[in-house]
């Protein structure tokens, strides 16, 4: 046994290949790992410029987003306007296509109709008050005539009266007639200049009405009247729901008897439309989103289909994801993201309402 204090630690010579191995593998491990690291700050910053001439890279940058199958202009959530409103009748069923203006539903309008009624009942007594009212301005025209001829007829007796106390005023003179036969006639000549300023004021009077202006009086009575019983109408009307357009009726949250006042619209409806993708890109990359970009659609259980398409309109401002029929408690609500509207290329299959997808971005390379 060798001497401690002599001891020698003899290290075995590591094989030189090995050491060859090493020399080679490690630049290609720090080269691969920049060009991973390279790669992913392009991804993060939206560049995807080549390296070099020899290696050109990608010629587009892939954005992914979640999504979900929707209708251009969005669905349409229909609830009567009458709060606390008991269904009467339900004239639709789920999945139901209808045209435009079909009533859907209708509720109890025993209130609301018998106003109708009596606003319409008013109406008539306006309308015939105006037709009675047309004949006023011929019925004026002749009761005008009848006071001008009295105001005539007056004024001919007055004179009658004055001719005859002047000549009775010539017989008393020569001491033919009394004094109380002038009297008399001195009273019959006032009389009649009484009775002709009547019958002037009987005139003027005539003359200060306007028929025209009782025609409008009751002109604006009927316009009145019609408007009461187009509001009590159109009252009426929102006893019933109508739809908006032509569609399908996608889900009915009441039924016969129940009372409206619930968190889900009566009816969601789904107006007729070309199906697009609404896709919630996050803000990390929404710079690099723009119009008329190719898009690829997955389903979201990639059981479900793939379709194609092109962005056709990117949002003007940041939001929280939207939820589509009700709030989503597997949804992140904390992501500020920009909507896009993806329109899809024809003749593929229909997309499904709210059928959530994945939706692959083509950003180009500059």
């Amino acid at each position: 046994m060798p001497d401690c204090e002599g001891e020698v630690n003899i290290v075995p010579a590591v094989p030189r290949t090995r050491r060859r191995w090493w020399l080679w593998a490690a630049p290609v491990l720090i080269g691969g790992l920049a060009w991973g690291g390279h790669t992913l700050s392009v991804a993060l910053r939206g560049d995807s410029r080549p390296v070099d001439g020899a290696n050109a890279g990608p010629t587009v940058l892939p954005v992914v987003a979640f999504g979900h199958g929707d209708v251009e202009g969005g669905l349409v959530s229909l609830t009567p306007a009458v709060v606390g409103g008991r269904v009467a009748e339900l004239f639709v069923t789920e999945g139901e296509s209808v045209p435009a203006g079909s009533v859907l539903l209708r509720l109890d309008d025993t209130q609301a109709r018998p106003k109708v009624n009596e606003a319409r009942a008013a109406l008539d007594q306006a309308t015939a008050a105006l037709d009675r009212g047309r004949i006023l301005p011929e019925q004026h025209r002749i009761k005008v005539e009848q006071a001008e001829s009295m105001v005539a007829t007056a004024d001919a007796q007055r004179t009658i009266a004055k001719r005859g106390l002047e000549r009775k005023e010539q017989l008393a003179r020569i001491n033919q007639l009394s004094e109380q036969e002038i009297s008399i006639a001195r009273e019959e000549l006032r009389a009649a200049e009484n009775q002709h300023r009547i019958r002037q004021d009987d005139l003027r009077q005539l003359r200060l009405v306007d028929p025209r202006t009782e025609m409008r009086v009751l002109e604006t009575q009927v316009a009145r009247a019609q408007a009461l019983l187009d509001q009590a109408e159109a009252a009426l009307k929102e006893y019933s729901l109508i739809a908006p357009t032509a569609g399908t009726v996608l889900q009915i949250s009441v039924r016969v008897g129940s009372t409206l006042g619930g968190p889900l619209p009566a009816i969601q409806f789904c107006p007729d439309g070309p199906r697009v993708v609404i896709a919630e890109v996050e803000q990390a990359f929404a710079a690099l989103v723009a119009e008329g970009q190719r898009v690829t659609v997955n389903d979201d259980t990639h059981a479900g289909g793939r379709w194609t398409g092109r962005v056709k309109r990117v949002a003007d401002w940041y939001t929280n994801p939207r939820p589509v029929l009700q709030p989503d408690p597997n949804q992140y609500t904390d992501v500020r993201s920009i909507t896009c509207v993806i329109e899809l290329d024809p003749n593929q299959p229909r997309l499904r309402i709210n059928q959530r997808v994945l939706v692959t971005i083509e950003v180009p390379v500059k």
